[in-house]
């Protein structure tokens, strides 16, 4: 829905603002309800109704890399161009010095300005790393590099917000989004049985055995489905649970098998060959006459 800027501004992007990208149609967007504007304190902020990628670099603050061998390096180097696209050579050297200054690993080096005093110098240095950006330029793996981790909100590159504010914001965000997830997966979990199983009641074990719905820690339990189930998959959950007759997927199958039998049998023959009780028969033979005959 947006495109990411060229960066002209000579500063290193590690995060996307509103500044950044372009978004087309923007009115369109918010008719549809894609992007929506908040305002907090006067300020304003789009929340998008999908998730955006938009990389992190805590890891790399964390666990320096350690020489132009390190896979570290290219994972930098494309999340640094992903944020800022098409450098030119000016842009390209500051990629370079942000990660030799930022990202290096360091040794103690006698210092050149101070002799018998030990400097704490970059490992990397500034050409090595410009020659590995180059290449992974060249190779054209940002055609399609898409880093994994993904956002939901852009504020304004001037926000005053805290980020403790932030964090909140982006939390009830997620939280909301969480919810959308398991609601969406859960109604087309509901869906899907109705297709396969159009004349068997729905339960809650049922929509979990289909193993569609999913926590993070594998498929999501009952109760899960119990309390995240939409009012709209409540209400087709109940509309087709009042007259779909069977309440097994095995009391189906032999309600097939009873269709397929000469009308003529008893219902003491129909009960032995199927080998369920009469009163089936005798629910099976009511619900063949409600279907040629329906209301």
């Amino acid at each position: 829905m947006f495109e990411i800027k060229v960066n002209k501004s000579g500063v290193v992007r590690t995060k996307l603002c509103k500044q950044d990208v372009v978004i087309t149609d923007m009115d369109i967007l918010i008719q549809f309800g894609l992007i929506d504007e908040h305002k907090i304190l006067n300020e304003s902020y789009y929340v998008f109704k999908e998730p955006f990628r938009v990389p992190r670099f805590n890891a790399f603050y964390a666990s320096k890399i350690s020489g132009l061998q390190d896979p570290y390096l290219q994972e930098a180097i494309k999340r640094l161009l992903y944020l800022n696209p098409r450098p030119d050579t000016l842009m390209k050297k500051k990629i370079a010095e942000f990660i030799v200054v930022f990202f290096s690993k360091t040794q103690l080096i006698e210092s050149e300005v101070l002799t018998g005093r030990l400097s704490d110098t970059p490992i990397l240095l500034h050409e090595g790393v410009f020659t590995v950006i180059e290449y992974v330029i060249g190779s054209k793996v940002m055609d399609t590099y898409e880093p994994d981790t993904e956002d939901f909100i852009l504020y304004s590159a001037q926000s005053d917000l805290s980020k403790e504010q932030k964090i909140s914001i982006r939390a009830g965000i997620r939280r909301d989004a969480a919810i959308n997830y398991f609601q969406k997966a859960i109604h087309t979990a509901t869906e899907y049985l109705i297709d396969i199983e159009d004349m068997v009641k729905l339960t809650h074990a049922k929509i979990k055995d289909t193993k569609m719905v999913e926590t993070s820690k594998g498929v999501a339990s009952v109760q899960t489905i119990r309390k995240y189930m939409s009012d709209r998959t409540k209400r087709i959950f109940d509309e087709h649970n009042s007259w779909a007759p069977f309440k097994s997927g095995g009391t189906y199958e032999k309600f097939k098998e009873f269709l397929d039998l000469d009308p003529l049998y008893s219902i003491e023959a129909t009960s032995q060959v199927l080998q369920v009780s009469k009163s089936t028969v005798v629910e099976f033979r009511r619900i063949a006459t409600s279907l040629k005959n329906p209301l």
